[in-house]
């Protein structure tokens, strides 16, 4: 039996400490099958700039313009 693939969405903007300690907190999850997928909704300086955090479930999404 496949163990079902779970997404986690964190919505990110200018909150880089914020998002350190969501990130990490997903990242340490014991349920392994997981992707976690970060919308930056265009921080002033992309997130992938400042998250420092290296995992391949990790994907991140920028958003050129802010849509709130």
């Amino acid at each position: 039996m496949e163990i079902p693939l779970v997404s986690i969405i964190i919505p990110a903007h200018n909150r880089v400490s914020w998002l350190r300690e969501a990130v990490l907190s997903a990242v340490h999850q014991t349920y392994q099958n997981l992707e976690i997928i970060i919308i930056d909704d265009a921080s002033d300086i992309p997130v992938k700039e400042h998250l420092e955090i290296y995992d391949p479930r990790i994907k991140i999404i920028r958003q050129e313009e802010n849509l709130g």
